[in-house]
């Protein structure tokens, strides 16, 4: 969970969200978390907010619009380094069929 100006969002990354992430951006997430070590592009970042964030306690996604201005705000709220990490944090607790080796 993130609060963005006293409201309450999540970010929900199943394998429908994460193939629209890939195909919105051009760019396997898989890809982009191992090429940057983590420290997801902006492009992909902001994806990420755009066709992965809901209202806490809804299923419903917010509109592309409006998670990129939630995903501007959470940067100037938090910081970079801490949005990015919660992004790739909730891909691996949601999708962890991502990171099996064997």
């Amino acid at each position: 969970m993130i609060e963005i100006n006293g409201k309450d969002y999540d970010l929900k990354f199943g394998m429908e969200r994460l193939e629209i992430i890939d195909q919105k951006t051009g760019r396997s997430i898989m890809h982009e978390i191992t090429d940057t070590e983590g420290m997801l592009s902006l492009p992909v970042a902001k994806a990420c907010y755009q066709y992965g964030l809901t209202e806490t306690g809804s299923n419903v996604f917010v509109q592309p619009g409006e998670g990129a201005k939630l995903f501007e705000l959470a940067l100037q709220q938090y910081g970079y380094p801490t949005v990015v990490s919660n992004i790739v944090s909730e891909i691996m607790q949601q999708s962890p069929f991502l990171f099996h080796t064997n």
